[in-house]
């Protein structure tokens, strides 16, 4: 565990080259990730209303082809199947609406950066999730305070029909609650966040 003072370094994994001594101020700020947030947020909103299973895979079924509709009418290309995209837009706005109503302490996703505390498990994170291709960077927060550890194994991005919604919604009462054993380490800090450096 590396420390600055009392600030602990933490490891960030980027596609995105960064300046050093520079502040990460979240890449979900963007213009079309807010918009395809806020778009799947509506589109889940009778989420709890579904009484089963086929009430719920009609309204996945439905958001995927409305999600479609507006990517081309808002001329938004995310170079993945749209039902990776839905499943993955679904799975953050579940996760917020289960933080903002219980666990409103707890840092937002859409407003924090993703570390971890140690070399060997970014490098794992790296190989896995970017084929080796990121950048691994040193950083600190500016809040250290603030840092959230939790289980990405609960919230992992994977293909939509592998995924019901409402037994996901339960499993982010159990992410947001961060009791171990975490299986797979992610900690939220929220943005800004300084680079230091770049390790590889």
């Amino acid at each position: 565990m590396l420390t600055i003072g009392n600030t602990q370094k933490f490891y960030h994994a980027s596609i995105i080259e960064i300046p050093a001594n520079s502040h990460i101020r979240k890449y979900s700020c963007s213009g079309f990730w807010i918009k395809t947030f806020r778009y799947v947020q509506n589109l889940l909103s009778d989420l709890d209303k579904c009484g089963d299973k086929a009430q719920v895979d009609i309204l996945v079924s439905n958001g995927i082809n409305n999600l479609d509709s507006f990517s081309k009418s808002e001329k938004i290309d995310y170079h993945s199947p749209i039902a990776e995209v839905f499943s993955f837009f679904m799975r953050e706005v579940i996760a917020e609406q289960v933080r903002s109503e219980y666990f409103p302490l707890r840092p937002n996703r859409q407003k924090s950066i993703f570390v971890v505390d140690d070399i060997e498990a970014v490098m794992n994170f790296n190989r896995i999730y970017h084929e080796g291709k990121a950048i691994i960077y040193e950083c600190i927060p500016l809040k250290p305070n603030t840092v959230f550890k939790a289980d990405m194994n609960l919230i992992n991005h994977s293909r939509v029909d592998e995924v019901n919604p409402s037994i996901f919604k339960q499993n982010m009462f159990t992410y947001w609650e961060a009791k171990d054993p975490i299986k797979i380490q992610e900690i939220l800090c929220p943005c800004p966040v300084v680079v230091l450096d770049r390790v590889i």
